[in-house]
């Protein structure tokens, strides 16, 4: 094996915007099991800004579901940089991959394979908060862009210093509250652990149908071979099960009264006093999930995504989606 392993650098698709408007409330260190990450929303002074939330996650649907070498081949052959029009429909292509949301469905289960939402932010947290490439744009594997991805919400990968890689496999859920996201999360990391099957799939996704197409010749091959079950660069990699968990937080509806002499800081402050009061029962609930279904629970890592109300970011998101201007 080479000294370092390919420079996957390529494949990575910066978050400024994402990473604006998401703040981090706890952040893990390498020596947890599991390593949980709390997220939540920036305030404009007591109002936490959803709207720039789900204009971000909109603006990453192209890096999320087109793949990369798609993108190249459409860019390489637009030869006036002033005509966007090619840009309209990549963007076109990537939004019919969504299921569609209806706006007049009611009741609990109302829009509930409307969880596309998750997984982008997924794709967010991985290439902002791990600095990790996508491996495979799996939505364009969708045969019927009503029907949800079956398998994993995605793959990406970060080469380390000493040689090796990461793997991260991703799960999003964009739920109610924490612990049954946490618990959903520990079902599907406990679940993929002891399937082998599956993971000779996503292994054989990642060779087949990934964006190791942007690399060339001897460096593609050794992309590759970090997914070759049978070769000896699978030796050295990591690989960790990482869940992105959106859920309604309670702690914004605790307030404080807006006026002039409180300090702008004070309504995130006051946000956090009460956010925080729930993070160790939160991972206590998800250590044990973990236990339950015989998890590793040094190779699961989640991010906690707190929002206001969830189902709301999903209408929020629809909306950028259709560029709500049909009224």
């Amino acid at each position: 094996m080479s000294d370092s392993p390919p420079d996957f650098s390529d494949l990575l698709t910066k978050q400024a915007n994402f990473s604006a408007c998401i703040k981090v409330a706890q952040q893990s260190i390498d020596t947890d099991a599991p390593r949980v990450d709390h997220l939540f929303l920036r305030f404009k002074e007591s109002i936490p800004d959803e709207n720039s939330l789900a204009e971000a996650i909109c603006h990453q649907v192209i890096n999320y579901a087109i793949p990369r070498r798609k993108i190249r081949e459409i860019l390489a052959r637009i030869e006036n940089p002033l005509d966007l029009s090619e840009h309209s429909k990549i963007l076109s292509e990537a939004k019919r991959a969504f299921i569609k949301f209806d706006s007049k469905a009611t009741g609990s289960k109302a829009n509930i394979r409307y969880g596309e939402i998750g997984e982008v932010i997924a794709f967010c947290v991985a290439s902002h908060f791990l600095e990790a490439g996508q491996v495979a744009a799996k939505m364009a594997l969708k045969t019927n862009s009503q029907m949800p991805i079956f398998g994993l919400d995605g793959i990406h990968v970060r080469g380390e210093k000493d040689g090796t890689i990461t793997v991260f496999f991703l799960e999003s859920k964009v739920v109610g509250d924490a612990k049954s996201g946490g618990s959903q999360y520990a079902d599907s990391a406990g679940g993929f652990d002891q399937d082998r099957a599956h993971k000779l799939n996503e292994d054989r996704i990642a060779r087949d149908l990934s964006n190791f197409d942007l690399f060339e010749g001897s460096i593609r091959e050794a992309a590759l071979e970090y997914f070759n079950p049978y070769g000896e660069a699978s030796e050295n990699v990591r690989e960790r099960f990482v869940g992105v968990i959106v859920y309604s937080e309670a702690a914004y509806q605790k307030k404080i009264p807006v006026n002039d002499a409180t300090p702008l800081k004070a309504h995130e402050a006051n946000f956090l006093t009460h956010y925080s009061a729930g993070h160790a029962g939160i991972l206590v609930s998800l250590k044990q999930s973990l236990e339950n279904k015989k998890a590793e629970a040094g190779r699961c890592r989640a991010f906690f995504l707190a929002v206001p109300d969830s189902a709301k970011l999903k209408g929020l998101f629809a909306k950028e989606m259709a560029n709500d201007h049909i009224r």
